[in-house]
């Protein structure tokens, strides 16, 4: 996109180019699937997704102590949450997984990775009081990957606002930077900001006894 360094990371077929491959295929270019690929930002949120996948892979190979299992990827798994007097939210996490804890069956966490491209904040509002209302009634964990530590904090303390204004727990949603995330060890090392908690803390701090993410109760 910027015309430096190894060039681009997707090639896509521009409209005369799926005539071309619809001609040799003997089919009529209208069957052929489009792919949202054609995005230069879809493609560097699933880049994204690629590098916190391997992060945390990584990461759990390294571990005595944790594994993943159940990786589900982008699209697959939908949320509905429904609450009474409220509007209902669809919650699409760009990725789910169940960490195992000394192979128990541990926690189920979901991935959200931010671009930074929704700077609407009531719609950013709505999608994190959608997953604290999830959070509620299932045994999660959310994890924000996200761009900057600035973002973090805003997002954050949007967390902790919104969940205080709702009398929800905002501490089920952690967050924490792209690079803290693929630097360092994202299962060990202290890099996820809470909402409400001044110091940073780790995966292994809290899901290290094999217990599940108590709904309402995380950090109690």
């Amino acid at each position: 996109m910027t015309g430096v360094g190894s060039g681009k990371l997707f090639l896509s077929l521009t409209p005369r180019g799926r005539s071309v491959a619809a001609a040799a295929q003997g089919l009529g270019v209208h069957t052929l699937p489009r792919v949202r690929a054609n995005s230069p930002r879809f493609i560097e949120h699933h880049l994204a997704i690629g590098d916190t996948r391997i992060a945390l892979e990584l990461a759990a190979d390294r571990s005595p102590l944790f594994a993943i299992s159940e990786w589900c990827g982008d699209r697959q798994l939908v949320i509905t949450v429904i609450e009474a007097g409220k509007a209902n939210v669809v919650l699409v996490p760009d990725s789910s997984f169940n960490l195992l804890v000394a192979g128990r069956r541990g926690s189920q966490l979901l991935l959200e990775q931010d671009t930074g491209s929704l700077t609407n904040r009531p719609r950013m509002k709505a999608r994190l009081l959608g997953y604290l209302r999830h959070a509620r009634s299932a045994q999660v964990l959310v994890l924000f990957v996200t761009t900057t530590e600035e973002r973090v904090t805003a997002l954050a303390k949007l967390t902790a606002d919104a969940g205080k204004a709702d009398g929800l727990d905002a501490r089920v949603v952690w967050f924490a930077t792209n690079q803290r995330v693929r630097l360092g060890d994202p299962l060990h090392e202290r890099i996820w900001q809470v909402p409400g908690v001044l110091a940073p803390v780790a995966i292994a701090d809290i899901l290290g006894t094999g217990a599940s993410v108590p709904s309402g109760g995380l950090l109690a």
